[in-house]
């Protein structure tokens, strides 16, 4: 599943059950996440350097974080070029998507 099919689940949430699981699976999100809990907000090149990868790819994933709410971004995704962005994890944000896949798989 890719950025783009992440779409709307049920009524009252955000995603559906199966992109937030994909989400939150992808190692690459899981370690963005990890790294900004453990160093607080930073910029991409920061995040580019922990990692390793290139700064396209940190943007795509960093997109699908922020579309989930997970991270936020302080500045406007038109605005950003030729800027250096500041992102935060979102611990809300994944409080949120973390209740809607509970109430997705709990039992009846």
């Amino acid at each position: 599943m890719s950025y783009s099919s992440i779409t709307p689940g049920r009524p009252g949430t955000s995603l559906t059950a199966e992109a937030a699981a994909v989400l939150v699976g992808k190692r690459m999100n899981l370690a963005i996440i990890r790294y900004l809990r453990a160093n607080g907000p930073s910029s991409a090149v920061a995040i580019t350097e922990a990692t390793g990868k290139t700064h396209p790819t940190i943007w795509r994933y960093l997109k699908e974080l922020e579309a989930a709410s997970i991270v936020t971004v302080n500045i406007p995704e038109g605005e950003r070029y030729g800027r250096s962005p500041v992102i935060t994890y979102a611990p809300e944000g994944m409080k949120a998507l973390l209740a809607d896949l509970q109430n997705e798989f709990a039992e009846d």
